[in-house]
């Protein structure tokens, strides 16, 4: 019983991070090219130093640390260059989150949201 219950969360948890997803990748299409770059440079920055071995276990945790991250530094106040650049470079680290977080959960909804940040990385990290 609790399997099941545990199963149905996680996919609607799969549901919820495609919304988040599609929503910086939204607002990223809606950015200068300079802080599309802050974005595409902070994602790669990440995900060049997560190990390919890790379990799903570690994943989660790595996900849930940098999500804690990307959401402080979303928050910094002020209007100078290191607040704005920690903004926006903030939006990376979400993706590279939600990409982890998204590894890690079962159903067609977490592959596809995957799928749809590898597009994005295709298209825009290289």
């Amino acid at each position: 019983m609790f399997e099941g219950i545990k199963k149905r969360w996680a996919e609607a948890r799969a549901i919820e991070a495609n919304k988040e997803v599609v929503d910086v990748l939204q607002r990223f299409n809606r950015m200068d090219a300079l802080d599309q770059q802050l974005v595409t440079r902070a994602f790669e920055a990440m995900t060049s130093e997560i190990p390919d071995s890790l379990s799903n276990s570690e994943k989660a945790e790595m996900a849930k640390g940098i999500m804690k991250a990307a959401r402080a530094a979303f928050s910094t106040r002020g209007d100078n260059l290191m607040a704005h650049t920690s903004r926006v470079s903030a939006f990376g680290g979400a993706l590279v989150s939600l990409y982890l977080e998204c590894q890690t959960l079962p159903g067609e909804q977490a592959i596809r949201t995957v799928a749809l940040i590898d597009d994005w990385k295709r298209r825009t990290v290289g």
